[in-house]
């Protein structure tokens, strides 16, 4: 009998050589299968929580800066703010974000998503801004001055 890093070896090997027939057959079946898949993926995510949240939370990390450079870096448009991009946010120019999320159902990740596959549309609706020039348009927008009243 073999020991397990061999037989590692070999399926690893295997798979390299295989690959295309093997993601192919994978595909076919989850398309066959859609329930029998759903519920893999539910007891996968289930089984290795902190390794899928890993997973995500760096994948969105990553659509995050994609979007950041599709709107032309990580850098404040109002006061060009850009030592620490997790300061920075994304802003609805026309502040429609609410209608935007209701359009398209967005959450965070979908929200990127979006975004990233329509670049046209993300550079006509969205800025970015630093938390202090989003919260000022905030104030701005609901009437209040610079002194308080």
């Amino acid at each position: 009998m073999q020991d397990k890093e061999t037989k590692r070896l070999y399926f690893q090997q295997y798979y390299q050589k295989n690959k295309v027939r093997m993601d192919n057959n994978t595909k076919r079946w989850r398309q066959e299968h859609p329930e029998k898949s759903r519920m893999f993926k539910r007891m996968y995510k289930h089984r290795n929580k902190i390794e899928y949240q890993k997973y995500v939370r760096n994948r969105v990390k990553k659509m995050r800066m994609e979007l950041f450079y599709i709107l032309g870096g990580p850098v404040c448009v109002n006061c060009r703010y850009q030592e620490d991009w997790r300061v920075l946010c994304f802003d609805h120019i026309r502040d429609d974000g609410r209608e935007d999320r209701l359009l398209h159902n967005l959450n965070g990740y979908s929200f990127y998503l979006f975004y990233i596959n329509n670049p046209e549309i993300a550079r006509a609706n969205l800025q970015v801004l630093c938390c202090n020039c989003n919260q000022i348009k905030k104030y701005d927008l609901m009437g209040y001055s610079k002194d308080g009243k």
